[in-house]
This record gives C-alpha cells, sequence and structure tokens, in this order.
C-alpha cells in the first residue's frame, strides 16, 4: 500500500496533490484547524492528523 503525506494551508494546493495522488492512500495534515476541516468536508482522505502540541485541555 502506497501512502501519500499531504500536509499545507493553500486549500488549491492540496486538492492539486490530493487529486493527482487518487487511488493511494491519503494522509493530511495541517496546522490550521479550518483548513483540515475544509480538507475532509471537500475531499476525499484517509487519515487525519491532528497535531496536539500547543493545544490546552479546557475540559477542567
Amino acid at each position: 500500500m502506497t501512502y501519500i503525506f499531504v500536509s499545507g494551508t493553500e486549500f488549491n494546493a492540496i486538492r492539486k496533490k490530493i487529486r493527482e495522488n487518487k487511488g493511494k492512500e491519503i494522509v493530511f495534515t495541517s496546522p490550521d484547524d479550518e483548513m483540515a476541516r475544509k480538507v475532509i468536508e471537500k475531499e476525499n482522505i484517509n487519515i487525519l492528523l491532528i497535531s496536539q502540541a500547543g493545544r490546552r485541555d479546557k475540559s477542567g
């Protein structure tokens, strides 16, 4: 199985790379939560990586 790692903050560049690698396993990450949301809503990705660095637990 071939995995393609896609990262970025520019939607059109991300979309282009995902579509160029159609049929492969797409692993996506972005430092921008809104960009990650947009990509998972509009594109077919297999794995979403969310960085927890710099985040605070606000549950308690």
